[in-house]
């Protein structure tokens, strides 16, 4: 799994490393980011849920996550009340607790647990984006436009290939094997273009450590938490494995638009979305490491 890992990491300093000798840029990363949001992650999404089992059990997996980040954001806010925060800054650490960038995952756990379980992450992300686009933007920016926040959420590509698939799945309909091959074909550029255009967009500098030490050591304790928890549960192997990287996931992302729309500290932001990013891939592995242990 270590070596799995490794070449993932290895798709991220290629993209890091074109970027700093000049050959591309952080706008080149733009074309291949789209590319794997709208076309390669769909494709693995709709290949791998099309093919499993489904039971109704499965559709437990969206509303734990979504329950999970609720319970964290309330009592991260309680906590930040009764401390009088400052309310813009509460937005700010609330969200970097409770969102998660799970689509930084799926090169990780397509590597390790092979595409055929990625819906078990895809499930996860359909909660996670419940929550991102439909509460933490209503509480962070507000709400005055719902119609766009429901498409945000359910015309995602992710989620539009989630519900097709599983339409596929119950009618139990074929594809051609020339289909079948062209979406596999498509859904293995997933790992490649998401961490490679990563690392054409990251920009971090050590001394901007020490601003949100305080923050980021208190979400490692709360992660560290949940991981026991989780590591302890009798849940099966790849659904354990699923849960365990979606807690050391970085923040999500749209953090950062969302303080730009409410127009809120966006450098402090960016601060703690990039931190976050490298303690996710110092932890990662260190998660497969346990999961390797409960394997054999």
């Amino acid at each position: 799994m270590f070596s799995k890992i490794m070449v993932i990491n290895m798709y991220f300093i290629l993209g890091y490393f074109m970027k700093k000798i000049k050959i591309l840029k952080e706008e080149d990363g733009n074309t291949l980011l789209k590319m794997a949001f709208y076309i390669f992650l769909p494709a693995i999404l709709f290949q791998s849920i099309r093919k499993i089992d489904f039971t109704p059990g499965y559709l437990a997996y969206p509303l734990i996550i979504l329950l999970i980040q609720l319970i964290i954001a309330a009592v991260v806010l309680t906590y930040l009340k009764a401390k009088n925060t400052e309310k813009d800054t509460m937005k700010i650490i609330a969200g970097f607790f409770a969102m998660a960038n799970i689509g930084f995952l799926y090169p990780f756990y397509i590597s390790i647990f092979g595409d055929e379980n990625v819906w078990r992450l895809g499930l996860l992300d359909f909660g996670n984006s419940i929550f991102i686009y439909a509460i933490s933007y209503s509480y962070i920016v507000g709400a005055e436009r719902k119609r766009d926040l429901a498409r945000k959420v359910f015309f995602a590509p992710g989620i539009v290939a989630l519900i097709l698939a599983l339409i596929c799945n119950f009618a139990g309909i074929k594809f051609f094997a020339p289909i079948e091959e062209f979406l596999n074909q498509l859904g293995n550029l997933t790992g490649f273009s998401m961490l490679f255009s990563l690392g054409l967009f990251f920009n971090f500098r050590f001394g901007e450590l020490k601003e949100s030490l305080k923050i980021v050591l208190s979400k490692e304790i709360v992660k560290f938490v949940l991981l026991i928890i989780i590591y302890n549960l009798n849940i099966d192997y790849y659904t354990k494995g699923a849960f365990m990287l979606v807690t050391v996931s970085p923040a999500a992302s749209s953090l950062l638009n969302f303080a730009l729309f409410a127009k809120l500290d966006t450098k402090f932001v960016s601060k703690l979305i990039s931190i976050s990013m490298i303690l996710s891939f110092i932890e990662i592995p260190i998660v497969v490491y346990f999961l390797q242990k409960l394997q054999y």
